[in-house]
């Protein structure tokens, strides 16, 4: 059976993490890694939820969200990692940790997009958090940045019928659909 590596970029380097083994990995170039040692343990300590771990990199820190809902961040690639003052309190208020979260990392913010739930919370640190902007339809799962325009992916899954939506935005307040491919996904 395999082993969970989650992948970031950060700063001008490659991070690999294996949370199972609490190691993580760098690299400038992708072929020569080195072993970060880092002082993360809630990596090992939380395994209860079931929904899988996020890491992500972007303004030159790396987010890790663990198992239990907490983020922690680094500034100095993983080394030490400093857990966000309100995370928990902003993005998980009234919906609970079970859900699943994505992390993204879209012109120069971090964004948490919260399963079953139209808002989206962002951050320019990582260590504090705000409601950011309402999505135009639950459980959206990722967001890109690209040439002045923010797209967002969503996916429903009903009986017999899977669907793939993106809607796009500029403002991130008014959105238009620009992909609805049912059945993309069977």
């Amino acid at each position: 059976s395999g082993h969970q590596c989650i992948t970031a970029y950060a700063g001008g380097k490659y991070y690999l993490i294996f949370p199972e083994y609490l190691d993580i990995l760098s690299s400038t170039d992708g072929k020569t890694w080195t072993v970060v040692k880092s002082d993360i343990t809630e990596m090992k300590t939380s395994t209860t939820s079931n929904w899988e771990k996020k890491f992500i990199g972007g303004n030159n820190r790396l987010l890790y969200l663990s198992y239990s809902g907490e983020l922690f961040v680094s500034t100095n690639g993983g080394t030490s990692w400093t857990k966000s003052s309100n995370f928990s309190s902003v993005v998980w208020s009234g919906s609970g940790t079970g859900r699943g979260c994505t992390l993204n990392f879209c012109n120069n913010k971090f964004y948490a997009l919260v399963e079953g739930s139209s808002y989206a919370y962002e951050s320019t640190d990582g260590l504090t958090w705000s409601q950011s902007f309402s999505s135009p339809y639950t459980s959206s799962y990722a967001m890109v940045y690209y040439n002045g325009k923010y797209t967002l992916f969503s996916f429903s899954r009903y009986p017999g019928y899977n669907a793939v939506l993106a809607f796009s935005s500029t403002d991130l307040v008014n959105w238009s659909a620009v992909v609805t491919d049912a059945d993309m996904l069977q």
